[in-house]
């Protein structure tokens, strides 16, 4: 069972009814996952979950974070019956089932119909004490107490048996949107429905965080390297300013890419930085390691600018460590980081979105292979390149003189 099979997100949305329904619309259907909670007495809450029949499971209960959240998670069997599950979340693993801690309604707890139309329904109570061992947090708040809540589900895949302790596959589809405040319960009487949809957290965002990394580091500092390895005879003066502006491009791209993940998984209420999961943690770790080379590969770049000697007879450590610094981070954005960030978006979403992740991942690989054999016919025609005024010259460097130092920029490059 991979570590990672549920992301839930923190809802922070204001309910002000005894008995509303609070709806969350089901991804890639026009159906809805509904939640109606009433009073039954001081020291208990009755809710019933209504979804359609065909959902693979639903989830909802208090928490801020998949790191600690108290959930009841239902899903529909074949013979018609209902399975409902309280089960606590503290991490990417899977969720473990506290048995006994809530009272299902099993007369209202089954697919059914509903106002004409076939329903999965589950109706449960469960008190608001806290229970032994759960933060005090992952209580209900009861009547009038604002609260902040988890949701999940999946459309379609449902647990492999009846038993409330089956495994959960990972739900596919983000719920997305982050909203202000839950009153689960209110004494105002009010019972009008509160739509609170199924957007989320906004995937623009995460979609936004992919498309700037995959310029940065799929075209921008791919182009950086070739045109400072390949083209200084060719550009002349300009080698070094459009290798200066790819870089610059790549880095800014980077940042903003890194403040766009954090605020999509802000809003998500996910954990920031985690790597509990294989797949995610190594994205974070090599992603974060490529954030901390971007900058000191350009701060590399202008001390080596500002410390060119064109007298010089043989290429300085620091101009070596900036190329090999720069092929590292290279190697590292375009061939892993970036891959591995498709695939994770194809596979956390629903079908749309995991196609949309499909698609981006053959298209990236295309122009990756287009690279890769345009950067190894430049090597064999040109072999690395040196300032040099009248031809090509491949490594080792040839000695400069005060015409190339007049006529090129004082920055070596790759």
């Amino acid at each position: 069972m991979p570590a990672l099979w549920l992301s839930l997100l923190a809802l922070h949305f204001f309910v002000a009814a005894v008995g509303a329904r609070s709806c969350i619309q089901v991804p890639s259907s026009n159906d809805q996952f509904c939640i109606t909670a009433n009073q039954l007495n001081a020291t208990a809450v009755r809710i019933v979950y209504t979804a359609p029949p065909t959902i693979g499971w639903v989830a909802f209960g208090p928490g801020s974070s998949m790191s600690s959240a108290d959930v009841v998670i239902a899903w529909p069997n074949n013979d018609g019956s209902v399975t409902v599950s309280r089960r606590l979340v503290s991490g990417y693993s899977v969720p473990r089932h506290m048995p006994g801690t809530i009272s299902i309604v099993a007369a209202q707890t089954k697919v059914m119909n509903v106002n004409g139309t076939q329903k999965m329904v589950a109706t449960f109570d469960r008190t608001y004490a806290q229970l032994s061992g759960l933060p005090a947090s992952l209580a209900f708040q009861g009547v009038d107490q604002k609260q902040s809540y988890i949701y999940a589900m999946n459309p379609t895949e449902h647990p492999s048996s009846s038993n409330p302790s089956s495994t959960i596959s990972k739900h596919p589809s983000f719920a997305r949107q982050a909203l202000s405040g839950l009153t689960l319960l209110s004494s105002s009487g009010a019972s009008a429905d509160s739509d609170i949809g199924g957007g989320g957290a906004n995937t623009m965002l995460l979609v936004a965080h992919g498309w700037l990394m995959a310029l940065a580091w799929g075209v921008f500092a791919p182009s950086a390297v070739i045109v400072a390895r390949y083209f200084k005879p060719k550009l002349g003066v300009w080698w070094f300013r459009i290798h200066y502006i790819l870089f610059t491009l790549a880095v800014l791209f980077t940042f903003i890419a890194l403040g766009l993940i954090y605020v999509y998984t802000e809003s998500s209420g996910g954990e920031q930085f985690s790597v509990s999961d294989p797949l995610k943690g190594t994205h974070v770790v090599l992603g974060m390691l490529l954030i901390c080379a971007a900058p000191l590969q350009a701060i590399l770049g202008i001390i080596i600018d500002k410390l060119f000697d064109p007298k010089r007879s043989e290429i300085p450590i620091r101009d070596k460590v900036h190329w090999w610094v720069g092929r590292s981070a290279l190697l590292l954005g375009f061939a892993v980081v970036v891959p591995i960030g498709l695939a994770l978006y194809s596979s956390y979403f629903d079908s749309s979105a995991s196609s949309l992740g499909k698609i981006s991942g053959v298209v990236y690989g295309l122009w990756a292979l287009l690279v890769v054999i345009g950067a190894g016919a430049c090597e064999y025609v040109f072999g690395q390149q040196h300032h040099s005024e009248t031809k090509y010259q491949s490594v080792p460097a040839p000695s400069f003189n005060e015409n190339s130092k007049k006529m090129l920029p004082k920055y070596s490059g790759f």
